[in-house]
């Protein structure tokens, strides 16, 4: 199980009268020195002296913001950090055994709860005696609480949060109309509205629906599009695959997609990989040590590549498969092994 650990982020909602005020109060054994406030950039925008563990942030919040607060402005020091959503009402920081905390209004109340679910399924699933149907279990029950914890705070901040830890697992649909039971505070936020406009998008790559053409240069400087793989009469099943060299998991792939190619090429099978790497050498050079022979493109643009948003792409591997003969999106996201069951499906 990945563990994913943010920082700090901070939003916050704003009342229609008066100025609203913050204040974040922090009681923390041991802690010393000073601890900072850092915007969304990881830039320090405001700190404090602590004084026997205590500290306290407090001022006028005139907009939503996310902010860090660390115990030190540089980031590749800190040693003790919190998220927090600001919100009306008082914040309190604190530590338990897993680290720092927060809690005093619904959004930091909900994530501290969670937090404390998340924990006790991470140290089982890391204990020796927890056997591998339990840990497939743990997964299971860690996707299904995060499902929950949004279900749980639509109203809120946390809400609004955790639904970027669910959204990619979920088709456009069912984004969708997840996304439609937030409450109407949310649905005037830029985040939601980010999320609707991808969630939207999605629909257009639905298995069923017809591909997206695009155009993107080879290695060699040659622009080669989708258009002309999926008509070419030698071509069956063209599988569009998004990756980039810096990507872990997409060179995990790897030996799965050479194993299906070599298999299945000469029956009709077709890649056409669109790389999101930054930089041409470190995508080529990938292409040539992993021995990954099949069609490449690539506008190295990371994670503004063009054919990736008109996919609605936005983690990778990500990967569809085109029947050529309708010229239509029949499966998408085939990992591992569900892309040769696939092919062996279709052309064995």
């Amino acid at each position: 199980m990945k563990k994913i650990y943010s920082i700090a982020l901070v939003s916050a909602l704003l009342c229609a009268c008066g100025e609203p005020q913050y204040k974040i109060s922090g009681n923390v054994e041991g802690l010393d020195g000073m601890v900072y406030m850092l915007d969304s950039k990881r830039n320090p925008i405001d700190s404090v002296q602590v004084a026997d563990g205590k500290f306290e942030f407090q001022g006028e919040f005139t907009e939503a913001k996310r902010i860090y607060i660390t115990d030190n402005s540089d980031l590749s020091k800190v040693e003790k950090y919190v998220m927090l959503f600001i919100e009306e009402g008082k914040i309190l920081v604190q530590e338990n055994e897993n680290g720092l905390f927060a809690t005093g209004t619904p959004s930091n109340d909900a994530y501290s709860a969670y937090n404390d679910q998340a924990e006790k399924l991470f140290k089982e699933y890391d204990a020796e005696e927890t056997t591998a149907e339990r840990r497939n279990q743990i997964d299971e029950e860690y996707d299904q609480m995060t499902m929950q914890s949004v279900k749980d705070n639509l109203d809120n901040l946390f809400g609004m949060y955790q639904f970027g830890s669910v959204f990619y697992d979920l088709d456009g649909q069912g984004a969708i109309d997840l996304l439609e039971q937030f409450s109407d505070e949310f649905k005037a936020g830029e985040s939601w509205k980010s999320y609707m406009e991808v969630a939207q998008a999605k629909l257009n790559v639905a298995d069923g629906k017809p591909y997206i053409d695009f155009a993107q240069n080879t290695p060699e400087g040659v622009e080669l599009s989708l258009k002309s793989v999926v008509e070419n009469p030698e071509n069956k099943y063209v599988l569009v695959d998004f990756w980039a060299s810096w990507c872990g998991p997409c060179m995990g792939e790897v030996p799965y997609l050479i194993s299906d190619y070599e298999k299945y090429h000469d029956k009709g099978f077709e890649i056409l990989g669109s790389s999101l790497d930054r930089d041409s050498e470190s995508w080529t050079q990938a292409i040539e040590s992993k021995g990954m022979n099949w069609l490449h493109v690539s506008d190295i643009k990371y994670w503004d590549n063009a054919a990736a948003a008109l996919y609605a792409v936005r983690s990778i591997p990500a990967n569809f498969l085109i029947d050529c003969s309708t010229g239509k999106i029949i499966a998408h996201d085939l990992r591992g092994e569900g892309l040769g069951s696939k092919l062996a499906e279709l052309l064995d």
